[in-house]
């Protein structure tokens, strides 16, 4: 009885422990759940009125629409010193398609903009995030021809 017990006992344990490896592997591949950093970009084409993050996040789209972009803080704020600048970058020529920059403030939590991508190549692109010249995001893109 002793050594079924004992038996039984290991078992679970060994069980918890697949259990949250598995649960740490999803975590680590599901991007909506890498969402730790403080600083992160989100693409779509419209934005939750209730929360205020973009609707079905993605990276790829067709050109045929106007996409938004959304730079969020995550769990900060913004600093009143600080300039950040968003650069959209093709893969294929290192050309800058697109950059905007704007002073944050202390009640920064996120800036949207919106892309100009209905009259780039169809392509990859990179978004990258720089506040005060370091680099704090960055997120591919892959824009299809519709």
């Amino acid at each position: 009885m002793k050594k079924k017990k004992n038996v039984l006992i290991f078992s679970l344990i060994i069980l918890a422990i697949l259990s949250g490896t598995l649960f740490l592997l999803h975590q680590r591949g599901n991007p909506k759940e890498q969402r730790k950093e403080p600083f992160f970009l989100e693409i779509g084409y419209e934005v939750n009125d209730s929360n205020m993050r973009i609707i079905h996040p993605k990276t790829t789209f067709d050109r045929s629409r106007p996409l938004l972009l959304l730079a969020v803080f995550n769990k900060i704020r913004g600093n009143d010193n600080v300039v950040s600048t968003v650069k959209v970058v093709s893969k294929s020529t290192n050309q800058i398609e697109q950059e905007y920059s704007w002073r944050e403030s202390e009640y920064s939590s996120q800036m949207q903009i919106s892309l100009e991508n209905t009259s780039w190549s169809p392509g990859e692109y990179t978004i990258v995030w720089e506040r005060d010249g370091v680099i704090v995001a960055d997120v591919d893109l892959k824009l299809l021809l519709k």
